[in-house]
């Protein structure tokens, strides 16, 4: 969603996604810089956020040839 809102004081033009991986992102879509990121669900793939608002995969997660749960 492309919105123009004032984000901690001060007016914006953000793109703001819910993706299915689980994460809510808020980018300034002039920069493109991450300005929030948010897990609105139950996450498990993710050991939590990096400092530039990317989530950090758990490789214990990664698919093997014996199974991962």
């Amino acid at each position: 969603m492309l919105v123009d809102a004032e984000f901690n004081g001060q007016p914006r033009k953000l793109l703001m996604q819910a993706s299915r991986n689980g994460y809510f992102f808020v980018l300034d879509r002039t920069n493109g810089k991450s300005l929030r990121t948010a897990p609105f669900a139950t996450v498990n793939w993710a050991r939590g956020i990096d400092s530039l608002g990317r989530p950090i995969p758990d490789r214990s997660k990664e698919p093997t040839r014996a199974g991962v749960l």
